[in-house]
């Protein structure tokens, strides 16, 4: 993916728990480690602070080094002599003062020199590993490079923001012995269900099963390996998959698959994994819903906490001021019908302007695998999904950070069985000309079975932002009651109809308003939200206007039109 993300994830992140005691560290390096890996801060009176890390591919200007076995030492400022003039020697820029840091973890203030400068200096002092701490400046993810230096690196290192910084700092002002650990996970890479929540109508086996054991001696070989999975049913039943692995060779790494398993009750479920060669256990939780789809995990934090992600304001701006995220689900056995959509966004205030065409959000329902062979590929554009229903949200200004949106569908979908199928949120800030993108709200960053979040930017991407951010991007089946829902007041159906649809190379559009109005207007997009074509008419109460759409390409489009009376979005096909 070619965008840079900001706020939780910029350059190079890859992982990010939100879940006390975890929180994010920004990991940069060493950038071929294939195992993720804890950061640990611990201290006298039992203080702990753990942070989850996963190493990133970066080796054009990083060292190459793996991290494979666990790094531990004492954490200690870094003294530069305050070449800032701050009263704080620890920027970590100036070789000549630093001192001999061997076996320690290097604390070292954000700022003034590279971050690839710093981590150098202190790997030529001794350091084992280190920590950047945020100075109150912009917040930012991984480190990058900012010169060769970065090539010779190969301890690692973590980028850490003042407030997750200031659970520990005190502490080692204080002249606390406090010591950080970078340990190796040898226990990771759980799978079970396909989504947090599944529709009790709509359960999917369980037949990706699976979780990875790290074996960290580099020279023998372990065996006769086993692991286990106990799943504690809504009733408190468990049932214990277990299975096996042979051999699992030096420094190598082997995944070890379960039995397929069928979640027949509704309610929540907890799975737990243990091995016989590590004391770790992982734990994760799904749901068999009444209704619904989701792929958070219903936990959405509250403002002014951050559990967005979202494109960068320039990547944004590159892009064409297109940006589209959502989630893929799988239907089971059972055909059902699609009767409700939800989203939530961290800065609906931000992205409000009061004109409709401009705070409009559609929510466009793609069947994923048309050809039903099962299999979903490394798309880049949408042009293999198929549309099968859209509805449209337009902002009222009353939205607020994290609130979910409930739209109720004016014509719900019928999904066959078997399915796989995305749903994308899909906005265009052309019209509002903010430069500002939407920021999707996440909750959770579990790996499920099949695809996590997806996104477009400069392409689709169905790797998403690369850290398994569990989007509240909700697709509800017939029966369910939304708590809340804020639709704008749409156009009447009867006042907006479309003349041939499909078209060819022309597209009637008739108006018949109640009044005349002062203003009409109308925009056809792609499915992907780009801006085909547009037109404004004046004191118009009915009307036939005419699209030219014969240079569109074969496919499908959207008309919107907002008038005084409402706003209305509608579907139609161009034929070649």
């Amino acid at each position: 993916m070619n965008s840079n993300f900001t706020k939780l994830l910029l350059v190079g992140m890859a992982a990010f728990l939100l879940a006390f005691p975890t929180s994010a560290l920004f990991g940069q390096i060493p950038n071929d480690s294939p195992f993720p890996v804890d950061v640990i801060v611990e201290g006298p009176g039992g203080f702990a602070r753990q942070y989850d890390y996963v190493s990133i591919s970066d080796s054009d200007t990083w060292g190459v080094q793996p991290l494979s076995q666990t790094v531990s030492g004492e954490l200690i400022w870094v003294d530069d002599d305050d070449i800032a003039g701050d009263g704080l020697d620890s920027l970590g820029c100036d070789t000549s003062s630093m001192a001999d840091y061997t076996g320690k973890i290097a604390l070292v203030r954000r700022g003034v020199c590279f971050f690839s400068d710093k981590i150098y200096y202190a790997q030529n002092a001794g350091a084992i590993g280190v920590i950047v701490v945020n100075n109150g400046g912009a917040a930012t993810g991984g480190m990058a490079a900012g010169d060769d230096k970065g090539l010779a690196v190969t301890i690692p290192a973590v980028f850490i923001e003042t407030a997750d910084a200031a659970q520990f700092v005190p502490k080692v002002d204080a002249g606390e012995t406090i010591i950080a650990t970078f340990q190796v996970r040898s226990f990771f890479g759980d799978l079970g269900p396909y989504a947090y929540g599944t529709p009790k109508d709509q359960v999917v086996p369980l037949d990706k099963i699976q979780v990875d054991l790290l074996n960290i001696n580099d020279s023998l070989p372990v065996l006769n390996i086993s692991a286990k999975v106990e799943i504690v049913e809504p009733d408190g039943n468990i049932v214990t998959l277990n299975a096996s692995k042979d051999t699992i060779l030096p420094a190598s790494v082997a995944t070890i698959e379960f039995d397929d398993y069928l979640p027949e009750k509704a309610g929540a479920y907890q799975m737990v994994f243990t091995n016989s060669l590590t004391g770790d256990t992982l734990a994760r939780a799904f749901e068999i819903t009444d209704y619904t789809f989701q792929m958070d995990n219903g936990a959405i934090c509250t403002w002014p906490t951050d559990c967005w992600i979202s494109t960068t304001d320039e990547d944004f701006v590159t892009n064409f001021l297109v940006y589209d995220f959502g989630n893929v689900y799988y239907t089971g056995a059972n055909e059902g019908t699609v009767t409700h959509f939800s989203f939530s966004l961290g800065n609906p205030d931000s992205l409000y302007t009061g004109d409709p065409l401009s705070d409009v959000f559609t929510l466009t329902l793609f069947d994923a695998d048309p050809d039903g062979d099962g299999v979903v590929g490394a798309e880049t554009t949408y042009d293999n999904f198929t549309p099968i229903g859209f509805q449209s949200y337009v902002l009222t200004g009353e939205e607020g950070p994290y609130e979910v949106l409930t739209m109720e569908l004016e014509n719900p979908i019928i999904l066959p069985a078997n399915g796989i199928y995305l749903l994308m949120v899909q906005y265009n800030g052309v019209n509002s000309a903010l430069g500002i993108p939407p920021w999707p709200t996440y909750s959770g960053t579990a790996s499920y079975a099949g695809f996590e979040e997806v996104v477009f930017t400069d392409a689709l991407n169905m790797d998403g932002f690369g850290g398994n951010y569990n989007l509240v991007v909700r697709m509800h089946m017939d029966g369910f009651t939304p708590v809340s829902v804020k639709p704008r007041p749409p156009l009447d159906r009867y006042k907006v109809a479309l003349m041939p649809n499909p078209a060819g190379d022309y597209l009637n559009v008739r108006l018949s308003l109640d009044e005349v109005a002062d203003k009409a207007e109308m925009i056809i997009t792609s499915t992907s939200g780009k801006v085909m074509m547009r037109q404004s008419v004046q004191n118009v109460q009915e009307g036939v206007f005419t699209f030219d759409t014969s240079k569109l390409p074969a496919g499908h489009y959207y008309l919107a039109v907002n008038t005084p009376e409402g706003f209305r979005a509608e579907k139609f096909v161009v034929l070649k």
